[in-house]
């Protein structure tokens, strides 16, 4: 398969239709380029007219893996797979924008992820490079492409932008210059933040085991794996349901490019479907790499030349998303370093750095006091009444209401993240305050306790006389729910 085809940087689509002329193999001169494939025993084989510098390469294996935060930054980061090149010609308003790549599967893929839950995302990439060419200056047109740049109207404007962009629908937005040929594999790993990190993982610790996994069914040694394959090992005996990460973190979008599998089987994390792969790459290879020129520059009419360089940028500007993140963070949190476009708080016992809950059955727990009615504490006169709270370790006391049988304190009190299933109960002990000079001991009026689960509830007790009345809310911690905030939940 060698590539003359057109394609489109929004949706880094590889369009069906030819640009170049590949079918023409005789120069004028009647001359043509054979050259030997010495990855098919040798075999003698003809060249097209519009192709020169043709390399047979090793075919080794190249594995990289790469963690994002954010689906923008993923987005951001997804025009490295075709370099630089392509915005060279093309006056794009890009500052505040991101260009190129924005329509594109993966991205669809991973922002409708990130509406879903709160993910990172690991994109691991395979490849296998086996021949490699370039695009001669000035390269014969094919002939459907030639016909179409005639049939374009000699003007872009308001009224001609429909036929523009159907022509950009057909042929792309650039021409492919440079091109490797081999097989590739990208697959996107969407990893719940939260939920990994109860499970005791960090996303590193995800992308890495990912990336163990990945080097083993395809062979790849490097000195980074050899720690990682470690840790992984000593992971996977910890959890007993835990067989292999690629199987526990499974919700992935995969690509493969070059073989005769398509995207039926992931070669990634099967040392099996790896081989298979391996196999019918060097009879059937795909476009893995390449660099990219502006289609416009391949036209020679300067009016149609320059109609089409406009509507390229304003098809591309068109789909471009702002780097703005629309998401603020909450209170106690703020935008990352590495990642504006996630959230970052400050590490405690309860919350890592990500946010998000370091273990189950977490909750905000606040108690109200609120009143009492029918008290009896003093003979010759009313009560003045105050309350303890006992929660743990921690005491809390209202102030004291004097000479009042049936005290309003409405005392709120925060008593901060707790376990609510380490927590026994939350209890309350009623008071009357005695300072005479003949009596200055307090007089307990009646206690009672009560065990804590999520949600808001009103409650009573009886007392000596008369009876009690309080309230808490418990909060799960985000990323927790169910009445002891044990179960994931997503964000």
């Amino acid at each position: 398969m060698l590539a003359g085809q057109g394609f489109d940087v929004v949706t880094l689509q590889i369009k069906p239709a030819y640009v170049i002329d590949m079918n023409t193999w005789q120069r004028p001169n009647g001359s043509c380029t054979l050259c030997q494939n010495t990855l098919m025993k040798k075999q003698w084989q003809r060249l097209p007219a519009a192709v020169e510098n043709w390399r047979c390469l090793k075919g080794n294996s190249t594995l990289s893996a790469s963690l994002y935060g954010s689906s923008k930054a993923f987005i951001l980061d997804s025009l490295t797979d075709v370099g630089p090149s392509w915005k060279q010609g093309l006056d794009l308003n890009d500052s505040a924008l991101i260009v190129g790549g924005t329509q594109s599967e993966a991205a669809r893929t991973v922002t409708d992820r990130s509406n879903q839950d709160k993910f990172s995302f690991v994109k691991q990439e395979l490849w296998r490079s086996y021949y490699s060419y370039s695009v001669r200056k000035n390269p014969p047109l094919s002939p459907k492409f030639a016909q179409s740049i005639r049939s374009l109207p000699a003007q872009y404007n308001d009224t001609t932008q429909v036929k523009y962009m159907k022509f950009l629908a057909t042929f792309g937005t650039h021409s492919m210059h440079k091109v490797v040929l081999g097989g590739r594999v990208k697959s996107v790993t969407s990893v719940k933040t939260c939920q990994a990190t109860l499970e005791g993982f960090t996303e590193m610790e995800v992308r890495n085991c990912l990336n163990v996994e990945a080097a083993a069914a395809a062979g790849v040694k490097s000195p980074e794996i050899k720690p990682q394959r470690v840790y992984c090992r000593k992971a996977t005996k910890k959890q007993p349901n835990l067989k292999t990460f690629s199987r526990k973190f499974n919700v992935r979008f995969t690509q493969v490019v070059g073989g005769s599998s398509g995207n039926k089987t992931n070669p990634l994390f099967s040392e099996k479907n790896f081989g298979k792969w391996k196999k019918g790459l060097t009879r059937k290879p795909g476009i893995i790499d390449y660099s990219l020129i502006p289609l416009y520059q391949l036209v020679k009419d300067p009016s149609r030349r320059s109609g089409l360089k406009l509507a390229s940028e304003d098809y591309i500007q068109k789909n471009a998303l702002k780097k703005q993140c629309s998401n603020n963070c909450v209170q106690g949190s703020t935008p990352s370093s590495h990642d504006p476009c996630t959230c970052a708080c400050r590490p405690t016992s309860h919350v890592g750095s990500n946010c998000c809950p370091l273990q189950r059955s977490l909750a905000h727990l606040t108690v109200t006091v609120k009143s009492a009615s029918g008290l009896w504490g003093d003979v010759l006169s009313k009560t003045d009444a105050f309350v303890k709270v006992f929660a743990g370790n921690q005491t809390f006391q209202t102030s004291v209401i004097y000479n009042n049988d049936d005290p309003q304190w409405d005392e709120e009190f925060y008593l901060g993240t707790v376990e609510l299933l380490q927590m026994v109960e939350v209890k309350f002990e009623v008071w009357d305050e005695d300072d005479q000079w003949f009596d200055r001991q307090d007089d307990l009026l009646g206690s009672c306790a009560t065990s804590v689960k999520a949600g808001s509830v009103t409650s009573v007790c009886p007392m000596n006389h008369g009876n009690f009345y309080f309230s808490y809310t418990a909060e799960c911690a985000p990323g927790l729910r169910g009445t002891t905030c044990s179960e994931y939940s997503h964000l």
